[in-house]
């Protein structure tokens, strides 16, 4: 199970952790690990430069971003502004919607 080293005490099964700015290969492409708190405070995005595309788990939906669970205002502001910066062309893919 791959995780956040922040969530790794308390998400059983983490045996791979990863931090910000991490790389790995996933299915022969490069993934960069994006470190977004702000709905949690373990919460990462998995960006994969390759194929310009990010998978936003809860940090951003369609409609709007994820609920503040343990995060702060501030913290989702700047997760959101690192996915702002990424390439104007970048397919998102949230985890799902509850904003309809």
């Amino acid at each position: 199970v791959i995780g956040s080293e922040k969530d790794k005490d308390r998400i059983p099964g983490i045996d791979i952790t990863l931090s910000e700015g991490d790389t790995w290969m996933f299915a022969g492409h490069q993934v960069l690990v994006m470190e977004t708190p702000g709905h949690t405070s373990g919460h990462v995005c998995y960006y994969f430069p390759g194929s310009g595309a990010i998978f936003t788990g809860d940090t951003l939906f369609s409609l709007s971003c994820g609920k503040l669970f343990e995060g702060t205002p501030q913290q989702m502001y700047s997760s959101l502004q690192k996915i702002v910066a990424l390439p104007d062309e970048t397919k998102v893919y949230c985890g799902h919607e509850y904003t309809l």
